[in-house]
């Protein structure tokens, strides 16, 4: 498919266009990473008000070490690293979209496309951890929607950073030409 042809905008066009502010589906996205940050953020908090530093650095240290706990800690540790992977993502997407970066929709789609692809293998992962043997051809469709659904939206993602209107204005201070 071949790539659109952009017009850059002057700092007047670029100022009119009701695009070139945060809203609809880019605020949504915006707003969504702001949850996948204040949440863990708010955990920790919390954590340090009732157990002091101290009693953080022993919990984090207990729960990633999970000595004892055999394939259920490997299972704990191994779902850690999608949602780490996304903490990751709403992170440089705050960054990227605070800064208005022109560079921001690929980062922000290069960072997202890494959490996907962690999603689906840790999915593997932990599916050799609950049975180190091999992964049972009865298992592999019920992870299957999982790592697909996490290619779609990854795809989409892409699609809507490179391709969108509103992120091509935002970001990029361009519009299709023609």
């Amino acid at each position: 498919m071949p790539q659109p042809a952009w017009r850059d905008l002057s700092a007047a066009d670029h100022a009119a266009l009701p695009e070139s502010r945060l809203g609809g589906a880019l605020a949504l996205i915006f707003i969504a990473a702001c949850g996948i940050v204040a949440v863990p953020v708010a955990g920790l908090v919390t954590l340090v008000v009732a157990a002091g530093p101290d009693g953080v650095f022993w919990t984090l240290g207990a729960f990633l070490t999970a000595e004892g706990l055999g394939p259920t800690g490997s299972v704990m540790r191994l779902t850690l690293v999608p949602q780490a992977a996304l903490f990751l993502w709403a992170v440089v997407f705050i960054v990227v979209t605070a800064a208005r970066l022109p560079a921001g929709p690929r980062i922000a789609a290069l960072v997202f496309a890494f959490w996907a692809t962690l999603s689906a293998g840790s999915q593997v992962a932990i599916q050799l951890a609950i049975s180190p043997e091999g992964i049972a051809p009865s298992r592999i469709p019920l992870m299957l929607p999982f790592m697909l659904l996490d290619l779609v939206l990854a795809a989409a993602f892409w699609g809507y950073m490179h391709d969108g209107r509103r992120p091509n204005i935002y970001y990029r201070r361009r519009v299709p030409a023609g």
